[in-house]
Parts: C-alpha cells; structure tokens; sequence
C-alpha cells in the first residue's frame, strides 16, 4: 500500500441495522485480506458533534463503504460521515463504493420510504444540514455499488465479492513501482485499451517525454500489468547509458538469455546479435520494455522488425527523443506530460511530510512550492526530500529563493537541494556532474582519497538528496538536468573573463581558458580532449600554470602540431601540476619523461598507447600512487622498483611486449587487484607472498610464462584468471586459498593438473585445457559449484567428476555444441568422444 494513509478501508453503518451481520462479517475478512479497516462505532460516540477522530478516519482512508440499510438516515452522524465521504472522494479522490442494504438505490436517491421518515424528523431539529445530507445521498446513489435490496444472493457471496473488489480497487489505485506513485492511473487505463486484450497482433508501445517525467515508471507499470500474460519477458534498463558503457553487444546478450531463459554467451558484435536475435527468437511471444532509448540504431541492434518476434508479442519503448517512437513501427505513440496541480501536491507532500496532502499550517506553504516546480516529479521529488532536513523557521526563506526562479529552467529550481549540502558535498556533487557521472564508484574514491572531503559521507548524502544515484553495478548516476545544473553552477562561479572557473570539461573551453596568460590558477580539473596545442600552453613560459590542478583526462592525439619544436617542449619543461591527482593520458607518441611532472599526489595514472615511452623509472615516487595502469607500451623493458609506494591498490600491466620481469611489485602489501595481460616475454611470476590483501590475480595471454611457483600467502585470493599460457604445464597446489570463488583456466593447453581443494570455488572454467587430465576433487571443491564450463578437454577423464546437486538432464554426445546439462548453468561442449555422466548419490 502507498504511504500517507492511516487507513485502506472506512465501514459506515447504522449499529442497530447490521453490526452483528453484514457490518462484522465484512470487518472481519477485509482484517483477514490484510486490509487496514476503520470501523466506527456508535457506541464509542461522545456528545453530538461530529467527532475530529472521525474526520481524520474518512480523510485518512483510501476507500469508503457506507453499508446503506433502512435506518442509515436516521443517524445523523451516519449523514455527516456521508457528507464528508462526498468531499473526500472530489478533493482527495478517494473511492466510495456503497452497499444497499435491504434498501433501494432509487429510496437513498429520491429519500422516500424509511428515508423520508427520518429526513421529517431531521427537519424538526436541525433543518441547515438536510440540504448536505440530501445531496450526499443522492451522490452517492448514483455511484456504482452493490445492491442487495433483493437478496437475491447470500451474504458469504456479497462478502467475497466486496472484498475481492476492494483488493483489485487498491491494487489499480495505488501500484507500487516505487514507494511514491502518484497520478499514473489515467495513463495506465489509455495504454491498457491500446495494449491490452487478446490481439495476435505484433504491438509496440512508444512512450516519449523530457527527462525526469516518469517515463520509466509508467512504463515499469504496464509491463507489470502485461508480464502475467507472457511467459517469455524482458527488461532493458537505460539502454543509453548502457550501450555507451558496455556496448550494444550487451544489451543484446540480456534479451536474448532473458527470452531464452539461459546464460548466452557474449555477443561480439552487432551484427551477429542481430542475427541471433532473428532466428532463435523468431516466432516467440514476447514482452520486451526498452528504457531510454535515444538512437535507432538502438532499435535496430535490439528489435529489428516486428516480425523477428511471435504474434501477440507486446514491445514498449521509452525514449527523450519524439523521433524514436514517431516511426511507422510504433503502434502507440503516447506522449507523457508533466503532472497537474493537484498531482504535483500529492507527490510532493509524500516526500516532505509523508502523507498525500498538506495539514492545513501547510497548505499555503505547499501550494507556492508546487507552483515553481513545473510539474516535473525529479524537481519535487528532490525539493520535498530537503525540507525535513531543513529547520522549519528557515522553510519561508527557502519558499522565497524558490520564487526567484524562473518557472521553465528546472535546473535551477533544484540548486535549492544543491544549496542545503556542506562545502565538502558541494565539491563532490560538482565533480560529480563535470566529469565523473557513469563512473565507477570506487574508481572515484580513490580520486578524492586523502582530499578531506570525506566521500563515503557526501556520497550518501547525496543520494538521500536524489542527486545521485549508484546503480546496480557500482556506477555513479546523475540525471541529466542534475548534470546541466552542476556545470551551470561551475560556469557561474567564473567571472565574465572567466577567469575563476575550477573545472574545465568542455575541449574548447579548456583550450580558451588555459592559453590565456592569466586567471587559470583556480583551475582544479580538466577532462575530455587536450591536443598538443593545449599542452604547448601549459609549458610555455607565458602562462601561469594551473597548479591545483586534480583531476585531468589528457587524450593527445598525433596531428595538428603546433609547431616543430613542441616536441622539444614539452619534453624539457617541468610542468608544475603538485595537485594533479588524476591523469589519463591516451596516444602520446612522443619520448615523454615521468619526472618532468611534478605531480606527487597524484593517485590515479593511466597511460595508455606510448610508443615511444621507455623510462618510467619516476614513476617509483609517486608515493600517494592508488591505481597504476600501463597499457601499450611497447618499449618498456624493465619496471621500476615499486616498494615505496605504499598505497598502491591496484596494478595493471598490458601490451608491453618488451618487459620481461616485474619483481619490483613483492613488496605492495596493500594490492588488492593484479592484472598482467599480454606480456609475452614474461617467463615468470615474482614471489607473491607478500600481497596478503590480493583480492583478484588476472595472468592472460603470457606465452613464454613456464612457472608459478606459489601461491602462499594469498588467503584473500577471490578471483583467479590464468588463460592462454600454453607452456603453462603445473600449478601449485590451490588449497591455501581458501576465499577462491572463481577459477578460470581457459586455453592453458599444456596444464596438466589441478591439484588442491578449494571450499569456495562457486565457478570454474576449463575450456580447452587439452592436456588436462587430472582436476580438483568434486568430493571436496565442488560443495558451492554453481558453473562448471568444459570444453576441448581431450584427456579429461570424466568419470572421475560426480556433479553434487546438479539435475543432470541428458547426454552429451561427440562433437556436440554447448548443451545445458543443468538448472544451474553447466555446460559440457565438445569432448571429442562420447561419454556417459556417472551415476549421482542420492
């Protein structure tokens, strides 16, 4: 049930009519529906006014049942609590749903017979309320209800049957997509008469707005309402941000393993998703939502053609940009509006004061602020959560900084949420919304790692704010008004000269700010491009260096030089950046020297495509140094000591074709990840050892490593990647790593024993291990087993492996392709012969 209600169902009654009958007996099973009931009673009545209890009771309810029997009007508390089931159900929409009891509707309607009576007897006593009452019944007359005047059906029926209704009443009234859902049920009745019914036709559902309109939300609710109907479904969130992430190609593995009920294994590209997609999803009835879709080539990868899906298959698209969903595909276009006045209240008091209307103190209040939210539910979504945070003698001040704010630039309506966080959130928020939204989480925490701005804090904070949000894959997300918000603020807090602007995300921006000769000291980030022309400022003796630079991405491309001298430069100048804490540097073809920056805080480094790079010897003193990524360095040929650099987390060494060694990282007591891929002169691993906190050990595509000697010390050890080592021949025994979950040997052609037990291990790949023929004992490693991935084993004697708990549900043949032999996910694929699981224990 949806908060800001005491109650879902208000009873109405005459005590003497029906309280031991109909009254109690549908008390007692709407309790017994979980159904939260208020009963008056008549007995519980004090004096003759109409009690503030009551009031409270019918305001507080979601659905009114008013039980009209002979003597209903001969109570005039009955008739008050009618008057005010009226008012609720226009100002409130609340649901009144009246039962005729042993009366007629037309009696309640036109007050005759015992009506009539009693309204005569009203008359004598209090005549200015009969006028109410009369119109109150005569509403309610009209309204749809029950009538049992007849009994023409026993009461268990009627029960059972009021019930139910109230059941189906609050589940349509008040979905539950999110704790907040407010004035979704007129679009959802529209999208149900286009989308719904028995069709065996192909139907796609566009449902196109602004941002922050609650698109996704709608569209959540009606592939709920559809989902029952489908046994094949599928649900793609942020298909933007994730195809600018991960790919297309991943998008396309989800649909088709959801579809398919099973893991599919990675697409590598479109065009071979897009054909798979075709054929073994062709002829399926299927309900697919797609979210946030913002280029064709979207729909193309994912949905192709109607007709690539079975009939009656239901599709539903969201999407900011009207020119997705305005093609002849889309059966339903459906544009989604703000919210109206009394809905934008509704949504706001649920977050300010957690009910669905403002007390009466607030109702003034409340009415202003909704006035300057333009009915977008991002705004008064975030704008509600901040005032119970904030001092109520301070609510008028933040009423009339919201009024200074033109009514169409929502951007600024929300700097209110910004204005309420403390100088050290501010600086995350802003860092946040120029250069780090789609980030990883703890990738960014090493950014801001000894800068006392205390992150793990302001990063809660903010999302209690709905500033951010983290998604399910540990990424940072800042809605996209949130983001122009940000950098709007950060472009406001220069002057005309901009000469004060500390974050510089824009190219040409940061092109125009940095070559000019003064004013560039208060720059604290740079990210996107910077070409030659951008770095020939910074070294050139007429600018005043932005030393508190933090946060750079440098992406130098090999063209547009300057002149031929830059070289010369840029090599020979030391660039002051003591604050840089952050640097990626992407496709720098130049000898570059490490020591010619003076960046000794600096905890992030990636470089990236160096082909001339030799010496990175430097780099050893870099001793705040957290996260360390070599990749494309052709040249490198002996890595620095590294011993110093006490707070390195994470190492990853890659395409560096000439380094044949990397003892130097024995002593990183604090590594948690290493990752050595395509090293092909490596012969052998360094003593280990040491690294007590190593969490994931990734060796891939190492040819000439012959040897690992140990694996002691690494009781921490999660994640263990070795593949394509072909002179790979022995592992050491694996029984030390106790926490190992995954184990992935994949193309170690030559590797001819696993030897260990491993209590932990819950996956394990072994993909053409050709010469294998002894692996780990099922008795003792395969306790947790949940994947077990087999393929191109020639010698592996399977019968030696009993699969414990696994449903086993056919054979595999010779040369078979990967045939799911389990509810869990093992595949056994081309053994080279055909064999026979063995007998499982009971």
């Amino acid at each position: 049930m949806s908060s800001g209600y005491d109650y879902d169902v208000f009873l109405s009654f005459r005590g003497p009519d029906t309280r031991s009958g109909i009254t109690d007996f549908l008390y007692t099973r709407l309790l017994a529906a979980g159904i939260r009931t208020f009963k008056d009673d008549e007995d519980l009545r004090v004096g003759e006014e109409f009690g503030p209890e009551l009031l409270k009771a019918i305001s507080q309810s979601k659905v009114a049942i008013p039980i009209l029997s002979k003597g209903y009007a001969s109570s005039k508390w009955c008739l008050d609590e009618l008057v005010q089931m009226v008012g609720c159900s226009i100002t409130r929409r609340q649901k009144v749903m009246p039962i005729f009891y042993d009366v007629s509707p037309a009696e309640v309607r036109h007050q005759i017979g015992s009506y009539e009576v009693a309204f005569l007897s009203h008359k004598e006593k209090v005549g200015a309320n009969v006028s109410k009452w009369k119109a109150a019944l005569n509403h309610i007359a009209n309204l749809n209800g029950w009538d049992n005047s007849k009994k023409n059906r026993g009461e268990g029926e009627l029960v059972d049957e009021i019930v139910q209704e109230v059941i189906d009443e609050l589940k349509t009234a008040y979905l539950l997509v999110t704790d907040c859902l407010v004035g979704v049920e007129n679009h959802v009745k529209e999208i149900n008469t286009m989308m719904c019914g028995d069709s065996k036709d192909i139907r796609i559902l566009g449902i196109h707005g602004m941002g922050g309109v609650g698109k996704t939300t709608l569209a959540k609710i009606i592939y709920n309402q559809l989902s029952h109907c489908f046994e094949d479904c599928c649900f793609l969130s942020n298909v933007r941000e994730t195809s600018q992430l991960k790919g297309i190609e991943c998008l396309q593995t989800q649909l088709i393993s959801d579809i398919l009920n099973k893991k599919w294994s990675n697409i590598s590209n479109v065009e071979e998703g897009m054909k798979v997609i075709k054929e073994r999803l062709c002829g399926k009835k299927v309900l697919v939502l797609l979210d946030d879709v913002d280029q064709m080539n979207h729909w193309n990868a994912l949905i192709g053609k109607p007709v690539w899906f079975g009939l009656g298959s239901k599709i539903i698209i969201t999407s900011r940009n009207r020119d997705i969903v305005d093609v002849p595909e889309v059966c339903y276009p459906y544009e989604l509006m703000s919210m109206n006045f009394n809905q934008s209240l509704q949504l706001f008091c649920k977050h300010a004061f957690e009910r669905d209307y403002p007390s009466e103190d607030y109702v003034a209040f409340s009415t202003e602020v909704v006035k300057t939210t333009g009915g977008l539910p991002l705004a008064l979504e975030a704008i509600g959560k901040l005032l119970p945070c904030r001092s109520k003698d301070v609510w008028d001040v933040i009423l009339k900084k919201l009024k200074q704010v033109p009514l169409n630039e929502v951007k600024r309506k929300l700097k209110i949420s910004y204005d309420a966080l403390d100088d050290w959130q501010k600086r995350i928020f802003l860092d946040i919304a120029c250069l780090f939204a789609g980030f990883d989480k703890m990738i960014v925490l090493h950014s801001w790692k000894d800068s006392n701005l205390f992150p793990e804090e302001g990063l809660e904070v903010l999302q209690k704010m709905s500033l951010i949000k983290i998604s399910e894959d540990n990424k940072l997300w800042m809605h996209d008004q949130l983001r122009c918000l940000g950098r709007d603020i950060v472009g406001q807090e220069c002057d005309e000269e901009r000469k004060e602007q500390t974050r510089l995300w824009n190219h040409e921006e940061g092109f125009d700010i940095v070559m000019e000769t003064k004013g560039t000291i208060n720059i604290e980030a740079l990210r996107r491009k910077v070409d030659p022309q951008l770095l020939y400022y910074f070294v050139s003796q007429e600018v005043e260096r932005p030393s508190n630079l933090r946060y750079p991405e440098v992406r130098v491309f090999q063209d547009n030089w300057l002149s031929n001298d830059f070289p010369d430069n840029l090599q020979n100048t030391t660039l002051m950046l003591s604050k840089l804490r952050w640097l990626l540097w992407h496709h720098f073809p130049l000898e570059v020297k490490i020591r010619n920056f003076s960046m000794i805080n600096i905890v992030i480094l990636h470089l990236v495509d160096c082909p001339n790079l030799i010496n990175v010897q430097s780099i050893k003193g870099l001793a705040s140094l957290g996260i360390l990524k070599l990749i494309e360095i052709p040249l490198l040929e002996r890595f620095p000591d590294l011993s110093n650099l006490k707070k390195l987390n994470e190492l990853h060494l890659g395409h560096c074709h000439s380094l044949i060694e990397v003892q130097s990282i024995e002593g990183l007591g604090n590594l948690t990840t290493l990752k050595l891929i395509k090293i092909p002169l490596l012969k052998r691993l360094p003593n280990l050892s040491n690294l007590k906190k190593l969490a994931e050990l990734h060796l891939r595509y190492c040819h000439d490593l012959t040897e690992i000697r140990s694996f002691a010390g690494l009781e921490n050890l999660m994640m263990l990647k070795l593949g394509e080592l072909p002179l790979l021949e022995r592992l050491p025994n694996l029984s030390n790593l106790k926490k190992l979950a995954q184990l992935d040997l994949r193309r170690c052609h030559n590797l001819v024993k696993i030897q260990g037990r491993l209590d932990s291990l819950e996956d394990l790949c072994i993909q053409g291990c050709r010469s294998l023929d002894e692996a780990l004992d099922p008795a003792s490693s395969f306790k947790k087993l949940k994947s077990l991935r087999i393929h191109d084993c020639e010698k592996l004697n399977l019968d030696r492996i009993w699969f414990s708990k696994f449903e086993v549900c056919g054979i595999v043949y010779e040369n078979s392709t990967c045939r799911l032999l389990s509810k869990i996910g093992i595949c056994v694929c081309q053994l080279g012969r055909q064999f026979f699981l063995p007998s499982l224990p009971q």
